[in-house]
């Protein structure tokens, strides 16, 4: 016999932290052949279950959703088919990861090579004189060179 938590999680899946509420303990057994990724669990049906959508399992320090809804078995015995939910199972190790981003669609970093950015060799170059600077420097701030592909070649 295996104890096993359901509770109600109603928040977004991306959360690290999750906000589990009415938990409730019960005893299962493991149905089927299944991986630690996606188990199957057989326990004893009763109408609080209705509203479960999420799993912990305390022995194995792990947590699930719930993937589909409850299947009856035979008498009063039913059928909870889970998946893990890696980011609160694994999230001490998240927490913990010291790493390097390479990429970040919200802040550039000039430093960093961006392989989703398509960048070319110039073939060409114009040189365009004006005659006051178009760049104008704000302070803390980088400077920007406009450059047009395509256009009007007169």
């Amino acid at each position: 016999m295996l104890t096993i938590q359901l509770g109600e999680f109603n928040g977004d899946s991306r959360e690290l932290f999750k906000n589990v509420q009415n938990v409730i303990s019960r005893n299962c057994e493991i149905y089927g052949t299944n991986s630690l990724l996606t188990p199957s669990f057989l326990l004893n049906y009763d109408d609080s279950l209705l509203t479960k959508n999420y799993i912990i399992i305390p022995d194995w320090n792990k947590y699930y959703y719930l993937s589909s809804p409850l299947a009856m078995a035979s008498g009063k015995r039913c059928i909870i088919n889970c998946y893990e939910d890696v980011r609160m199972t694994y999230m001490r190790d998240i927490l913990n990861l010291e790493c390097y981003v390479t990429r970040n669609q919200y802040k550039c970093n000039t430093l960093m090579v961006d392989p989703y950015y398509p960048a070319e060799i110039m073939s060409t170059l114009c040189t365009l004189k004006f005659n006051a600077s178009p760049f104008i420097p704000v302070q803390g701030d980088r400077n920007i060179v406009l450059t047009v592909y395509g256009g009007n070649q007169n």
